[in-house]
């Protein structure tokens, strides 16, 4: 049986909550079996692990997305320390660096990074990264590169993946994997189609980012954990081998670095 793992969803997003074993029962329908919650604050964190509680399906990632760094307390890293006990918590994140939005400074995203790279090092779980330049500028991509060069024990994956195949050789290089979400699918996206054509098997993984990032042929919809298939397809169609390949190359990769 076929199996895809969606490495990246926002299963609390109003879109979404309360929709949960809807979602499931059509991601099973498009071989989607195992769906990775990531939380953004300390809310979200909560709630990823409410529903890896409730769901087989469901597995948590906590941490504090870039944009949310404002709201983390004196607490909030015994919080995560704590939270990570958990047997469905896989790693930490979704944290980073986003020029694009630029809600705060860059030397405070980049002192927030670092100390979740120092958790996620302490805690022995891999991160999941976000990293947003802003248009035209590789700044991010940089400053990420640079410190994540500084810790050789840190591993994790680059979400939705925005660089080019240059910088997918030098995330490649420090041990990282790279995350497709349905941008792969768009026409717009040629760079992404690259690097999808570009990446080894053994180092990438599929993901939605839903609600987010929806893919062809649902865009312009709500995106949903099944529709990882659709980016698992498009993947396939550029690398001229079979969905059944891309599936079990992804599945094999998530499981590896999340230990599930």
């Amino acid at each position: 049986m076929m199996q895809i793992i969606d490495t990246h969803c926002h299963l609390d997003d109003e879109r979404l909550i309360g929709q949960v074993d809807a979602l499931i029962a059509r991601a099973r329908e498009l071989s989607v079996t195992k769906i990775i919650n990531v939380g953004v604050n300390t809310p979200t964190n909560e709630k990823a692990i409410e529903l890896a509680d409730k769901y087989e399906e469901c597995f948590a990632v906590i941490g504090f997305h870039p944009a949310d760094i404002k709201l983390i307390t004196d607490e909030s890293f015994d919080v995560l320390r704590e939270q990570a006990k958990h047997e469905k918590v896989l790693a930490i994140g979704e944290v980073g660096l986003d020029y694009h939005w630029m809600e705060d400074p860059e030397d405070v995203q980049i002192a927030a990074f670092k100390k979740f790279i120092e958790l996620s090092i302490e805690l022995d779980l891999p991160l999941v990264i976000h990293i947003r330049s802003k248009k035209n500028d590789d700044a991010a991509l940089v400053d990420a590169y640079e410190l994540l060069k500084q810790y050789p024990k840190a591993r994790g994956v680059m979400h939705s993946f925005a660089g080019d195949v240059v910088w997918l050789e030098k995330f490649l290089e420090l041990g990282y994997y790279v995350s497709f979400s349905g941008v792969v699918t768009f026409k717009n996206a040629p760079v992404t189609q690259e690097v999808a054509k570009a990446v080894p098997m053994d180092r990438f993984i599929v993901e939605t980012d839903a609600p987010y990032l929806t893919p062809v042929p649902h865009r312009g919809e709500t995106n949903e954990p099944g529709y990882t298939y659709y980016t698992a397809q498009k993947i396939a169609d550029l690398k001229e081998i079979t969905l059944e390949e891309v599936a079990a190359a992804t599945s094999a990769n998530a499981e590896k670095l999340f230990k599930i």
